[in-house]
């Protein structure tokens, strides 16, 4: 709390050093309060307006959450929760106790509302169609209850009325991250909020075509994209985390500022355009995640002199890979990881049994690297559900992640999880404390 207190007022945190009402002292120090007198509790040292806008500010923020380019600021373990509302639903909470302090917090809050708006809530009256333009972050996905079941993302995205929202300025419009669960072809929303805000970060699903309308209109603005097979990014120079499955070679602009690539290939003719692309952006890269449905690539250049800077990397399973230099940055490694019974159940080189299932494809690669180079952390393509559904039916997980503890490596999932960290996050679903996982993978 010092230390805190300190970057925000340049003061030291003392029993004096709040001013606004005895109910804020008892939230920040309830051990003080309990230990002062009555006189002593209703001292009070006035402070700056602009130093307590700085102090609520701070209590309500959600910084990963309206982060535009969340992996250069917060890294790619990160990422994985990118998406993940309850700790923006906790802010607004703590924002409406607050409100209720003092008239003057009252005002200054309410400049914080709809900072998130969801297309359902609007469609319900939950929230007013001109709390859109307010909007940091905008979500958009379809209806589940039960009279809006069948309709479609673009029904109810074209049922909204416009009229309202063609008269706001542009330069009230906030909207910077936009997030699609489904296809929205080219609703008058959609296109409105385009061409009046200057979205940073467009995430849509994988399986979806690309949106013209936000790529077009917002491609030099944007930070970070993830979905399916982008449609139109020719000036996307300020894009820092690319995300996508590659569906067929298309022009790719100039992209100096790329630095987080994740990409999933499913026809091996597409290697040749990987290849391409990572000779001229592979030196200012610092990760780079290829998945390859067909398994198997061969790299000309070793691809740790493709791309010298990278600190995180997965290649396709099977493929050509040596032990990094000593000077390359890498120390972390995924590995594909492909399910199927072993005809000749091979011995396992660790304990005295055979594994069946699974199979690590490459598992030469994967003990010289780790043996050889300076990994700090390993990992598969799978989830911890997923591994450990693989432990009774003679899955070599268990022996993999003895032998990486006995070299020091720390072994973690595809979701950067631990196998402790995994076990409280269970632990805490069971009991309530957690409703879901919250997790939307971005394979990063």
């Amino acid at each position: 709390m010092n230390s805190d207190y300190k970057y925000l007022t340049g003061k030291e945190f003392t029993e004096n050093s709040i001013g606004c009402g005895h109910w804020w002292r008892s939230l920040l120090a309830p051990d003080l309060m309990s230990s002062q007198t009555p006189a002593q509790q209703c001292f009070r040292v006035q402070l700056p307006t602009e130093t307590w806008q700085t102090i609520l500010r701070y209590t309500i923020s959600v910084p990963l959450f309206f982060d535009t380019d969340p992996a250069a600021s917060y890294g790619l373990a990160a990422v994985r929760v990118y998406h993940d509302t309850s700790a923006y639903w906790d802010s607004e909470r703590t924002r409406n106790k607050l409100r209720r302090v003092c008239s003057s917090w009252n005002i200054y809050l309410q400049c914080f509302a709809h900072r998130l708006v969801c297309l359902d809530d609007i469609i319900h009256n939950h929230v007013p169609i001109t709390a859109i333009p307010l909007a940091y972050r905008k979500h958009l996905a379809r209806c589940t209850c039960m009279l809006h079941y069948n309709e479609t993302l673009d029904a109810l995205a074209s049922g909204i009325t416009m009229s309202d929202l063609e008269s706001i300025s542009d330069q009230s419009w906030k909207v910077k991250i936009v997030k699609v669960d489904r296809w929205i072809h080219e609703p008058p929303l959609l296109t409105l909020l385009a061409s009046k805000s200057c979205v940073q970060v467009y995430i849509r699903p994988w399986s979806e075509q690309g949106n013209p309308i936000i790529e077009k209109h917002c491609s030099s603005e944007l930070r970070f994209y993830s979905g399916g097979q982008p449609t139109n990014l020719s000036s996307a120079r300020n894009l820092s985390t690319l995300n996508f499955i590659l569906k067929g070679p298309f022009p790719m602009p100039a992209m100096p500022n790329l630095r987080y690539l994740s990409i999933i290939t499913k026809v091996s003719s597409h290697r040749v355009f990987i290849f391409d692309w990572l000779r001229h952006i592979g030196g200012q890269l610092l990760s780079f995640f290829w998945k390859d449905l067909t398994y198997g690539a061969k790299f000309s250049i070793p691809i740790w002199t493709l791309c010298p800077s990278i600190t995180s990397l997965q290649l396709p399973s099977n493929s050509s890979l040596i032990a990094p230099p000593d000077t390359h940055p890498v120390n972390y490694l995924r590995f594909g990881l492909r399910y199927g019974r072993s005809r000749n159940h091979s011995r396992c080189i660790h304990c005295p049994l055979s594994h069946p299932i699974p199979i690590l494809d490459d598992s030469n690669s994967f003990y010289d690297i780790v043996r050889y180079g300076n990994i700090k952390t390993a990992s598969f393509d799978r989830s911890w559900r997923e591994l450990l559904g693989h432990l009774d039916v003679g899955g070599a997980v268990e022996c993999c992640y003895q032998w990486l503890k006995r070299h020091g490596i720390r072994f973690v999932d595809v979701d950067w999880l631990s196998f402790e960290d995994y076990i409280v996050q269970e632990l805490e679903m069971a009991r309530g404390l957690r409703v879901t996982t919250g997790i939307l993978r971005f394979c990063f």
